[in-house]
């Protein structure tokens, strides 16, 4: 979701309303279809009202702290992800020799965060096995995944709560 930007917005001055004096605008009730405009902010001395629209949420601030609190999760989770796979792969692998388990990595691709292997050619055949051979494959990348889904609410919570500290 995208917000417009209001920083530029125009600022009006009470002489904009032919009053030098007074802050803010005029504000008449009773404006809808039964209700003709009346004269009652006249009668009432000039009642006037002031909106100050001011913090984070109208400078733009908030936009650019919700981004970063997005990717801040992203990575948090992606980095959870890519010690579940290592740990799988640890309870896997009986013989390990660390090339396989050291080219697993995390990588920032495009505006996600992707734990891989970073393309070793026998890296699909420790994951799935082949029908041709007794060995069926690890499903190190598939399991963790699983269990990373279930604690994702666990792992961004703090995150959040330290996002919305800052906001205020």
């Amino acid at each position: 979701m995208t917000y417009p930007d209001v920083s530029a917005a125009p600022v009006r001055t009470p002489a904009d309303y032919g009053q030098p004096g007074m802050a803010g605008t005029q504000f008449q009730p009773g404006m809808n279809r039964q209700n003709q405009p009346s004269n009652l902010g006249s009668h009432l001395g000039g009642l006037h009202l002031e909106v100050s629209v001011t913090g984070p949420v109208f400078n733009g601030m908030a936009q650019q702290a919700m981004a970063g609190m997005v990717d801040e999760m992203q990575y948090h989770v992606a980095a959870q992800g890519l010690a579940n796979v290592q740990m799988f792969l640890d309870r896997s692998i009986q013989f390990p020799t660390p090339y396989y388990e050291t080219q697993v990595t995390v990588q920032r691709v495009a505006e996600d965060w992707v734990v891989h292997d970073r393309g070793v050619i026998y890296g699909n055949w420790l994951e799935q096995g082949r029908s041709t051979t007794r060995f069926r494959g690890y499903h190190s990348f598939r399991r963790a995944t699983e269990q990373l889904r279930s604690r994702i609410p666990q792992l961004i919570a703090p995150i959040v709560n330290r996002w919305v500290g800052r906001i205020g």
